[in-house]
């Protein structure tokens, strides 16, 4: 089926697919992150002859990749998949089902040529038969799907570890939208494990939303649910978090959240994150673990406090240039892209970020940008010597 879709001589005519076409070719020698036992379910009311789960098994190495996305293939999803996987701390029979309900059958369609390209063991089925769900992972770009949501919070049996939200503005943009979906969160058929992280991936411009969304959702609880269901409930089993790329890294629950992530995995345990973000001038958490450095003394002070254990959270806030080589770091994260400067040809690119880089570094880097930036992501990738994860918002 992916075939057909890839190499259509139609399909490559038109603009909307054959750029995003042209990259999986382009590419196709970049390796992914990959977690053992991924299911991933595309549902979609316009194509369902492209509906498909995905079911994979690869090793849970973490170390150095390259993951880029383009604008529009729901890729951001993937990641948030794999990020739950390591917060849960996860085994190999752990199965994790994302569920994208979407009406786009070109993001569907390239999600699976993705799949295709990088993971061609995968095997494809198109129905969901399980009613236990370790971590459920749901992306929505419509709420025009409550049936479909309903039916899978009203199964029986069903225990969630998790569940992330990845974009779903439409619904939290409507107030009816927001307290049915608190409600069905809230139904007493579902168990929830104690500290179930509820994640809600979003962009910036619709966090208001999200956080009237959180805040109502203490009421929708309360209302909808047995006594033990209340809003202590929702402040200490539920653990809701509202993660908004751009903004999060600032906020301690964000980068527990990281850290959490980095203590997980046995290649980035007791590791630290290296922030760097320039631009931003949101309110900056402040706590023993998570320094802020504003010239080269002071990083240089706050690296070796890392180095010690002390600090796990370094944000780096002017065009500092920091030798990192000797230091264990598990995570570098580049909010933005302001390095990237048309002046720069890529060999001075180049030399100025492995600088930055020993050889031996084990961690991996993130870069955090807005979609208009990813092309420009591509083009630093190819200049680099180290691999870059890029992720899209």
């Amino acid at each position: 089926m992916f075939d057909s879709i890839y190499n259509d001589p139609q399909t490559l005519k038109d603009p909307v697919y054959s750029e995003p076409l042209k990259f999986w070719r382009d590419y196709s020698f970049l390796p992914i992150p990959v977690i053992e036992n991924i299911e991933i379910c595309c549902s979609s009311s316009l194509t369902t002859s492209v509906q498909e789960k995905v079911l994979s098994s690869f090793t849970n190495d973490i170390r150095l990749y390259n993951f880029i996305s383009p604008h529009g293939t729901g890729l951001t999803t993937v990641m948030v998949a794999l990020s739950a996987v390591l917060v849960e701390n996860c085994n190999s029979n752990t199965k994790i089902k994302v569920l994208w309900l979407t009406e786009s059958s070109y993001l569907i369609q390239n999600i699976g040529n993705f799949f295709r390209r990088f993971a061609p063991q995968l095997r494809v089925s198109s129905e969901i038969t399980e009613n236990y769900i370790d971590v459920q992972i749901i992306s929505c770009d419509r709420d025009i799907y409550r049936k479909r949501i309903d039916s899978i919070f009203n199964a029986p049996n069903v225990e969630f570890k998790g569940i992330i939200f990845d974009g779903a503005e439409d619904i939290f943009s409507k107030k009816d939208s927001r307290m049915w979906l608190g409600g069905l969160i809230g139904n007493a058929n579902v168990r929830y494990k104690t500290g179930t992280p509820f994640l809600i991936f979003t962009q910036a411009h619709t966090s208001t939303p999200v956080e009237t969304f959180i805040s109502e959702l203490s009421i929708a609880l309360r209302e909808n649910s047995k006594p033990n269901r209340g809003i202590n409930y929702v402040n200490s089993d539920m653990n809701i978090l509202q993660i908004v790329p751009h903004y999060f890294l600032s906020q301690e629950k964000g980068s527990n959240w990281l850290r959490k992530i980095l203590g997980n995995s046995t290649k980035l345990a007791k590791k630290g994150i290296l922030i760097f973000d320039y631009e931003n001038d949101y309110p900056l958490y402040k706590g023993k673990e998570i320094g802020l450095a504003t010239n080269e003394d002071e990083i240089s002070i706050l690296l070796q406090s890392m180095a010690r254990g002390e600090c796990k959270v370094i944000r780096v806030r002017k065009r500092i240039e920091p030798r990192i080589r000797t230091y264990q770091i598990g995570l570098v994260i580049h909010v933005g892209l302001p390095m990237l400067d048309n002046t720069l040809d890529s060999q001075e690119y180049r030399n100025r970020v492995n600088r930055l880089y020993s050889p031996n570094f084990i961690g991996f880097s993130l870069i955090v940008c807005q979609d208009f930036e990813i092309y420009k992501v591509r083009q630093l990738s190819m200049c680099l010597d180290i691999q870059i994860m890029a992720f899209e918002i």
